[in-house]
C-alpha cells in the first residue's frame, strides 16, 4: 500500500520499537527496498517489505520501519477528524 511517503517527509510511527515509541514524529531519511540487507546494532537481516530509515530526536541512530508501520503527516494520507464547527471551537483555549 503506497502512502506517497517521500524522502524528508515527517511521519508518525504506528508500532513500538526499542529505540522509538509508537506515535512518535520521525523524519524519513533513506528508502529501503524489499530484500535490502539491513545492518542493526545487534543483528543483520533482509528487509521483509519496503520501508524507510527514519530519525528521531530520542534515537542516536537511524531506525528501519516498514511502509505499513508509518503514516504521513502531510497530504491526502494524513488522518483528520471529521469535526463540526462547534466542536472545533472547543478544541482551542484562548487565554484571558
Amino acid at each position: 500500500m503506497s502512502k506517497n511517503l517521500q524522502l524528508g517527509d515527517l511521519a508518525l510511527t504506528l508500532v513500538f520499537d526499542t529505540e522509538i515509541p509508537q506515535g512518535s514524529h520521525v523524519e524519513l531519511v533513506e528508502r529501503i527496498q524489499e530484500g535490502q540487507f539491513l545492518i542493526g546494532k545487534d543483528r543483520q537481516l533482509k528487509a521483509p517489505t519496503p520501508g524507510w530509515y527514519v530519525t528521531h530526536l530520542s534515537a542516536s541512530a537511524r531506525v528501519a520501519y516498514g511502509d505499513s508501520e508509518l503514516t504521513p503527516l502531510r497530504g491526502s494520507g494524513v488522518p483528520m477528524p471529521n469535526l463540526e464547527g462547534e466542536e472545533i471551537c472547543h478544541l482551542f483555549r484562548v487565554p484571558a
